[in-house]
């Protein structure tokens, strides 16, 4: 038996130094590793925005494409620059491009990335599912987009791409309600202990009442992409279903993609005007309120008919849609005067979001007293005004979206890439797309209030041209800006507003897990007591 001697104390460290060291654990993640096989909400949340703000631009060039087609045109009957089948299908699918592959899905990603910080949770619900459902939408995004430009989808005359365009749709749905649902669900069910529902902070609580809205109403019209595809349609079967989930962009339904935008005013307002939200409790009520006003599924019909529209409980939700925007902005501007603004490119988008939605809900207001009013001393228009009205309504939203998620990733920027936007260009930013949005969407209203049929369509239709190439520079803009703080990521502060709400509380990146320790929900506005108290400390 042979012993080994025990090494000496000066050979004992050189010993230690050639021993291996003991794995501590599986390796971190490359990026691409992330980004494909991830489902950290963080990653998920910010390839939606990325995705959602670069097929934004397609489809306003698109909008604008075809409004300068039609402005081009000697009569509505008349061929323009474009090929007519391509201004037809131009015509069709823009307005489902911009909603299911633009708009939503950039407020999707918002709630994914922030709603779970908000809300003190280390994750979004369902995060596998969440992730899928990002893969699925980008995938049919794009097989959306190629039917349309390959013959097509709605309006198009090739059969197998008029049934895949149908086909891509209700994939989208299904992809967006799936998503929808992990934001909404992590409100109701994730929250951070002691935080109720009413102290959920208004970006997360629009969210929960956006998502579940969405769900239920996706549903309905994948009901009717079901019974489209299971025909075996021909082209003009798929075009004539178009009708059946052409609700969407009618009131009261349109107002649908709008309601996380009150909530993006509702948490911005207060931190820059440096005092809390006054009535939250009522400001709530009212988002929620929107949201009930904006289910429109009981608008469809049979064929494109429906017995729902024009009555007089369509004429009440087109009426009531207003007041809860003006509730809510009558709530911030309580806030403001009572606070200590300081003026700012998000605080400017917060505003004029809200100012877009109110012009929304009058020319809607206006249409169906209108309507209403046919045959008696209500009646102020001459030509019924609802085409060229829901037209400039829906783009109206449009435009309020695209200012509210402006704000939204100039004020968040801090935590969604690491540093704080060029001041001076978000100003800028704000008023290309404030100008776009009121060129893009209230052109189209005021040519249905004024001469739908008469020779104005063509002014109209290149002002609405012009508003859409604005929009499209505005979100190039926007991801450039985000580009260019990406490449300093987390060298300026990481709570440049003095924010109130748990998402401040974080570092940039934030840990895993999001919170070093788990949260507690004991306040609406948790960092602002703590800065209240710690000043009355040191006083």
């Amino acid at each position: 038996m042979t012993v080994t001697d025990a090494p000496t104390a000066a050979e004992a460290p050189e010993a230690s130094a050639a021993a291996p060291a003991e794995p501590t654990g599986p390796p971190a993640p490359t990026v691409v590793e992330a980004v494909l096989g991830g489902s950290d909400h963080k990653v998920v949340g910010r390839m939606w925005i990325a995705s959602g703000l670069v097929f934004l631009v397609v489809d306003l060039i698109f909008s604008a494409l075809l409004n300068s087609d039609i402005a081009a045109r000697t009569s509505l009957d008349a061929v323009g620059w474009l090929q007519p089948d391509l201004a037809t299908r131009f015509a069709y699918n823009t307005p489902l491009m911009l909603l299911l592959c633009g708009l939503i899905p950039v407020l999707i990603g918002l709630g994914t990335y922030l709603v779970p910080l908000q809300v003190g949770s280390p994750v979004v619900a369902f995060p596998r599912a969440a992730a899928a459902a990002f893969w699925g939408w980008l995938l049919t995004s794009i097989i959306f987009i190629i039917t349309v430009v390959a013959n097509g989808s709605y309006g198009g005359t090739n059969a197998n791409a008029a049934r895949l365009g149908n086909v891509a749709v209700g994939a989208l749905l299904v992809a967006l309600a799936v998503a929808a649902t992990c934001v909404a669900v992590t409100v109701l069910n994730l929250r951070a202990e002691g935080m109720t529902l009413r102290r959920v902070p208004m970006f997360a609580w629009s969210m929960c009442v956006a998502g579940s809205l969405w769900v239920l109403t996706f549903a309905s019209a994948l009901a009717r992409v079901v019974l489209i595809h299971i025909q075996r349609p021909t082209p003009d079967i798929v075009t004539a279903g178009w009708a059946d989930i052409g609700w969407l962009f009618h009131q009261p339904a349109l107002y649908l993609a709008a309601i996380p935008v009150l909530g993006i005013a509702a948490d911005i307002v207060p931190v820059m005007a440096r005092t809390p939200q006054r009535a939250p409790g009522a400001v709530q009520a009212a988002i929620g309120a929107f949201g009930f006003l904006s289910f429109g599924a009981w608008t469809q019909g049979i064929d494109g008919k429906s017995t729902a529209v024009n009555t007089i409980v369509w004429v009440a939700f087109a009426l009531a849609a207003i007041l809860p925007v003006l509730g809510v902005v009558g709530g911030l501007a309580d806030t403001i005067r009572h606070g200590r603004p300081q003026v700012t490119a998000a605080l400017g988008c917060a505003l004029v979001s809200q100012f877009l939605l109110l012009l929304a809900g009058l020319s809607g207001a206006v249409a169906a007293i209108a309507t209403a009013g046919k045959g008696n001393w209500f009646e102020i228009l001459d030509v019924p005004p609802s085409v060229g009205m829901s037209i400039g309504q829906f783009q109206l939203v449009a435009g309020a979206v695209v200012v509210g998620a402006l704000g939204a990733l100039l004020f968040w920027g801090p935590k969604l890439w690491g540093n704080l936007a060029n001041e001076t260009i978000g100003r800028a930013l704000l008023l290309t797309a404030n100008l776009g949005a009121l060129l893009y969407g209230a052109s189209h209203a005021v040519l249905g209030l004024t001469a739908p049929g008469g020779d104005g369509y063509r002014a109209f239709a290149a002002i609405a041209a012009a508003g859409a190439a604005l929009l499209a520079l505005t979100v190039l803009g926007l991801l450039s800006l985000a580009a260019a703080a990406a490449r300093f990521s987390g060298s300026g502060p990481a709570d440049p507003w003095g924010g109130f709400t748990l998402e401040w509380s974080v570092p940039f990146p934030p840990p895993a897990g999001n919170f070093e320790t788990s949260p507690t929900g004991s306040s609406a506005t948790p960092l602002y007591q703590d800065a209240d108290e710690s000043a009355k400390g040191g006083d």
